[in-house]
């Protein structure tokens, strides 16, 4: 059977109830008394939202992480490319 710790398992809680509030949200979503988004599509939204969630933080990190290097190496090349003069 698996294990899970105590953060673990108020993460999952906190996922799943972002879940349903984002389903519940969705479902008031209307145009001239109709819903916006059919309930077919609002329930797939829901079940991914976590998976959504997770990687869009990852693909986030890669971006700032990227952005950071390349900040880092142009620093680091201007600072090696000049002239040392003794």
């Amino acid at each position: 059977m698996i294990e899970i710790t105590l953060w673990q398992k108020i993460i999952l809680y906190a996922l799943l109830l972002i879940s349903l509030f984002i389903f519940v949200k969705l479902s008031k979503l209307r145009i001239f008394n109709r819903p916006l988004i059919s309930l077919k599509y609002r329930i797939i939204l829901a079940l991914f939202f976590p998976l959504i969630l997770i990687v869009a933080f990852f693909l986030g990190s890669l971006i700032i992480a990227i952005i950071l290097s390349v900040i880092f190496i142009s620093f680091l090349l201007s600072f090696l490319s000049r002239k040392l003069r003794f």
